[in-house]
């Protein structure tokens, strides 16, 4: 090949990878003035964990500002809570689950085991005494398989044995359970994660900030999932035939059973989505003698009332809202006040 006709292949190539670049830079501007995605948590709140797949990080205080403000707390423990410790408390009280437990889309103050804390601790006249400490250990993402894995961790490691453990279900557990399984939950972008190194973190800014990679990476999980036989999104009980998700997770409610009487603890179980399965979990509580925190009937008289007030937050974060919270955390605090003695 002739000089000349080196510098114009040379050229068309430059031409070309500018044009692409170009491309690229123009598709990025266009979808995040348009058609921005914004992701749900912090990526640098989690760590590897090579038993479940992902934790949160101890002692972090995160903010980051989307179309809403995401905020995590955790303590020295790990767990989502302002205290440090619970020491000054008489009681404790563990809360496993996933987002709806750990209270993504809200400020951390407004988690339902958050509200919970400050219904047990108050009293008529408006006083606080520490009497129950609410331990949130409820990790985004987690489905049944490591809530127990993580409940069971806690609890080998608390110098103080918790009197109740709290459950909250949610209508992706199976789903959830089913990636955690196939080793799905291992491969997240999350700091010490052995399989990424020292890619994490350029991965990380990658996928966090760039929309074309988000799109991308969204695509490249949808096909995984189907690889492996899960659905897209909590879709299992959007139609009435089959099992319901709680029904497919039962076995994960009796294992739940037997570690708190083994235990001696109060368990006591609620679940984060109305439909089939919240009904489903409320029968098989009441059949196997277990609290069930039945928060949708205080839900529909409000909306009796306020039909417009909505149910889940209105940004991309999604969730309950904080009045939702509130009154979750009220169903608890009665089945608590209890004894957990239906």
């Amino acid at each position: 090949m002739s000089e000349n006709g080196k510098r114009s292949w040379r050229g068309r190539i430059a031409a070309v990878a500018v044009s692409t670049i170009i491309g690229f830079l123009l598709i990025e501007v266009f979808l995040r003035i348009f058609m921005p995605i914004y992701q749900t948590s912090i990526l640098e709140a989690y760590e590897y964990d090579a038993e479940l797949g992902t934790k949160l990080k101890p002692g972090v205080h995160l903010f980051e500002t989307t179309d809403y403000q995401d905020e995590i707390k955790t303590n020295k423990l790990g767990t989502s809570n302002f205290q440090e410790n619970w020491e000054a408390y008489e009681t404790l009280v563990l809360a496993a689950g996933d987002s709806y437990t750990q209270g993504t889309g809200l400020p951390a103050d407004m988690s339902y085991p958050a509200q919970l804390e400050l219904t047990l601790n108050t009293d008529a006249e408006g006083g606080y005494s520490p009497k129950f400490g609410v331990v949130n250990i409820g990790v985004p993402g987690y489905g049944g398989e490591q809530s127990i894995i993580a409940i069971r961790r806690w609890w080998d490691a608390a110098p103080i044995k918790p009197r109740f453990i709290l459950y909250m279900g949610c209508d992706n557990d199976y789903e959830d359970d089913v990636l955690f399984r196939s080793g799905y939950r291992h491969n997240h972008l999350v700091d010490g994660n052995p399989k990424w190194g020292p890619l994490v973190k350029p991965l990380q800014w990658v996928t966090s900030d760039l929309q074309i990679a988000i799109l991308m990476k969204i695509a490249l999980g949808k096909m995984r999932r189907s690889a492996i036989g899960v659905s897209d999104g909590a879709t299992a009980d959007a139609s009435a035939a089959g099992p319901t998700v709680a029904e497919l997770e039962r076995s994960v409610l009796e294992r739940l059973k037997t570690f708190a009487a083994e235990k001696n603890a109060v368990l006591i179980l609620g679940w984060s989505d109305q439909g089939r399965a919240y009904e489903w979990a409320k029968n098989w509580a009441a059949e196997n003698n277990i609290e069930f925190a039945d928060w949708a009937s205080s839900v529909g008289a409000v909306r009796e009332l306020s039909p417009d007030i909505p149910i889940d937050n209105q940004h991309s974060g999604g969730h309950h809202r904080g009045w939702v919270n509130r009154l979750i955390a009220e169903r608890f605090a009665a089945a608590i006040r209890s004894g957990g003695n239906k």
